[in-house]
């Protein structure tokens, strides 16, 4: 997983994500907010508060006390229930997957499936790379999330 190393202010990468129904009652998503005065404001505490709690799950995941799985379901704001419906695994074995030593035996295809749900590469669930805001990046991912390639320049 790439982490900026300075939390910085909302850079309009990150979309918010609001649902509204159609004319036949069906929910449809939008991408963005409509404008409002705060608008920016408001991004910018969502992404401030976003960034704090992934250092704190990063430290917990680094010190032991939960495992990648735990931090991005906490990260994505979903519960076991949910994400074991999701991975069609039973609850029990989702909730094992949590602790340090359940996911040091984990299966590939569970990780795979994972790497799905959570929209991240393998690679994510076992690295931080922590990145200076003078370096560039851009992330390309192969054969069902299985391979990545990471491009890094130094910024002009």
């Amino acid at each position: 997983m790439i982490i900026n190393k300075k939390l910085d202010k909302f850079d309009k990468k990150m979309k918010i994500l609001l649902f509204d129904t159609d004319k036949k009652g069906n929910l449809v998503s939008k991408e963005d907010m409509p404008e409002f005065a705060g608008k920016e404001d408001l991004a910018n505490v969502l992404y401030y508060t976003k960034s704090v709690e992934l250092q704190r799950l990063k430290e917990e995941v680094i010190k032991c006390k939960i495992s990648p799985i735990k931090m991005f379901i906490e990260l994505h704001v979903m519960d076991v229930n949910d994400v074991a419906s999701r991975m069609r695994l039973p609850v029990s074995r989702v909730k094992k997957h949590l602790t340090p030593e359940g996911f040091k035996k984990i299966k590939v295809e569970d990780l795979q499936k994972y790497s799905m749900i959570f929209d991240v590469s393998l690679a994510d669930f076992f690295q931080f790379l922590i990145i200076d805001e003078k370096i560039k990046y851009q992330i390309n991912n192969y054969n069902e999330r299985t391979i990545q390639e990471i491009i890094i320049s130094l910024s002009k």
